[in-house]
């Protein structure tokens, strides 16, 4: 379980609970390029160590969002810090998306 209060780290948790799961779609992304993954749905990303990306995830609203992690059940609990966006810096990416994938 990953709960990501405001402003606070991401806070990764064991919760107990076993899941299931299997492989339905494999895809392989062009550098340089934009995909989507529909909130919920479990997702592995193998990245070459020598490649840079980055993940965006927009969401609205404040408050605590809680997201399940696949891991092994005997990992401890850890935390992330996640960069800080302004507003600003929000909107542009956000729009620079939106061109991207309309191209």
């Amino acid at each position: 379980m990953v709960d990501v209060p405001a402003n606070q780290p991401d806070v990764i948790r064991p919760v107990g609970q076993v899941v299931y799961v299997r492989e339905i779609e494999r895809r392989q992304v062009p550098a340089g390029s934009f995909h989507y993954i529909p909130a919920g749905v479990f997702h592995d990303t193998l990245i070459p160590s020598d490649v840079f990306a980055a993940t965006l995830v927009v969401r609205s609203g404040e408050g605590v969002v809680s997201s399940l992690v696949l891991d092994d059940a005997e990992a401890p609990v850890r935390t992330y810090r996640r960069p800080v966006v302004s507003g600003p810096q929000r909107a542009r990416v956000l729009t620079q998306l939106r061109d991207a994938t309309r191209a």
